[in-house]
């Protein structure tokens, strides 16, 4: 293996309850409430939360939700009592993209409580849910209805999410009873979509820059066009009053006031390609930093990270459908992807698996057969030398990534993880190469970061006896 300023060349051989939305927390929407059914019908969706710091596992939580609000004044539902194999099964189904819908039968509903503190500690907050009965005779606890709203019988609505072109963002400040989103309108927009803050700083590292960087332009998050009929928001930036207490409260519950009331200031949130929502300080996450719908459209955050442009880009990856980069069995312990924890206002990008599910090069995608090519070198190079690929005279002699058939449904995905440019702040695996196990752009798991001289292999199935 040899490695120089502009390449490296690898040859593979093959061998107590709290206020509810029916005390007002419909707050004036105008959205018409409907009865509960016995058997209950919603869109599902994934809802995936990143823990502080990286640490434990990621929270996985199924949401319902409803069209319009029902005789309680919720819109969204929590859903509990799956087993874990109907769990799966849903979550593979939600996951694999689109909209779908499901009945739960003789589902039942149940308020949510704050979060309190008792003899034994302090409880977290849960939100509502619709509790599933158990299996009874075989009969599944949930029974797919077809597609949602903006499927095959939907109603134009936009699709869940693009990974080219231009998408817009509506970022969601608010105010409530006893709390409020710490970062004013103007810091919102500035450390989000860029500009000057409060105190005269430019902020020219933030999500909208860095997915563009990333993207090479071919994906940009940018602020909506003003539109007099909603001039509440302001560069991208509309702050909502929710006439509820907080503090204490599930980030579920304040979700869906938030999605009700936020269309009173914003015009309907399907105008939006994604919402992000910064919470207040005080409500419940249960101990994480961010959930984001897996693929989907809305993304919210604890106040103290929704500005910090790593936790942004991993949450928004979530809605592009990316699942989690991890190490040595940590779901986040991949350091060389935003998918892994992510941090602070980093400048890095995406791991090779979700770059090549991405597409952003696919001018410089390769593949390689161990059953086809005995042999074959590759020259890899790292995402930063994407220009420099473009304007060559021999643009095949590049790869930005490589995949390699593996005959599991795990494929193997290799890049150069060049230190530089858009990448400058990658906080592992610098100037290696990478190699990621994963099917597709769900959960990856780095195998090795290789420098002059290291090796990797391992055995290939398929009964050929080779390894790689």
């Amino acid at each position: 293996m040899k490695m120089h300023k502009y390449s490296l060349n690898m040859v593979l051989f093959a061998l107590c309850c709290f206020p509810s939305p029916c005390d007002g927390a419909g707050g004036g929407s105008g959205l018409r409430r409907v009865p509960a059914k016995t058997g209950i019908e919603c869109e599902v969706q994934l809802a995936v939360g990143q823990t502080m710091e990286g640490e434990g596992p990621p929270q996985e939580i199924l949401h319902c939700n409803l069209d319009e609000p029902d005789d309680r004044g919720y819109i969204l539902y929590e859903i509990k009592g799956l087993d874990e194999d109907e769990f799966q099964r849903i979550k593979n189904k939600v996951t694999s993209g689109g909209r779908h819908r499901y009945e739960f039968p003789g589902a039942t509903r149940s308020k949510g409580k704050p979060a309190h503190v008792n003899l034994f500690g302090e409880s977290s907050a849960t939100s509502q849910s619709i509790i599933v009965p158990k299996p009874n005779s075989g009969k599944p606890q949930a029974i797919e209805k077809g597609y949602g709203r903006g499927g095959e019988n939907g109603k134009g609505h936009r699709s869940l999410y693009k990974l080219q072109g231009i998408s817009t963002v509506l970022a969601v400040r608010v105010v409530a009873l006893d709390s409020s989103t710490s970062c004013s309108p103007n810091n919102c927009r500035a450390h989000t979509f860029g500009g000057y803050d409060d105190v005269g700083v430019l902020d020219d590292m933030n999500m909208k820059s860095q997915i563009s960087a990333c993207s090479y332009g071919k994906l940009k998050f940018v602020e909506p066009e003003q539109n007099p009929a909603y001039p509440d928001v302001v560069g991208g930036v509309v702050t909502v009053a929710l006439n509820q207490t907080v503090v204490g409260i599930s980030h579920g519950t304040v979700l869906g006031w938030l999605r009700t009331q936020t269309p009173l200031f914003a015009g309907p949130l399907d105008a939006y390609d994604h919402v992000m929502y910064f919470m207040p300080p005080g409500v419940d996450f249960g101990g994480a930093a961010a959930f984001g719908y897996v693929p989907g459209r809305e993304t919210w955050y604890l106040d103290s990270y929704s500005l910090a442009t790593g936790v942004q880009l991993h949450e928004l990856g979530h809605n592009l459908g990316l699942g989690h980069a991890g190490e040595d069995g940590a779901a986040y312990g991949d350091g060389s992807c935003y998918m892994g924890y992510g941090g602070g206002d980093v400048k890095m990008c995406y791991n090779a698996a979700k770059n090549f599910y991405l597409g952003w090069y696919a001018e410089f995608h390769k593949e390689f057969n161990p059953l086809e090519q005995s042999s074959n070198v590759f020259h890899l190079v790292g995402l930063s030398d994407y220009d420099e690929a473009l304007a060559s005279s021999d643009m095949s002699k590049y790869t930005i990534v490589l995949r390699i058939e593996t005959f599991e449904d795990e494929s193997l995905y290799l890049t150069y993880n060049r230190q530089e440019k858009m990448n400058i702040d990658v906080k592992e695996f610098q100037n290696k190469v990478t190699v990621v196990r994963a099917n597709g752009r769900q959960q990856s798991w780095i195998e090795a970061g290789l420098g002059p001289g290291q090796r990797y292999s391992r055995s290939i199935v398929n009964g050929s006896g080779l390894s790689l």
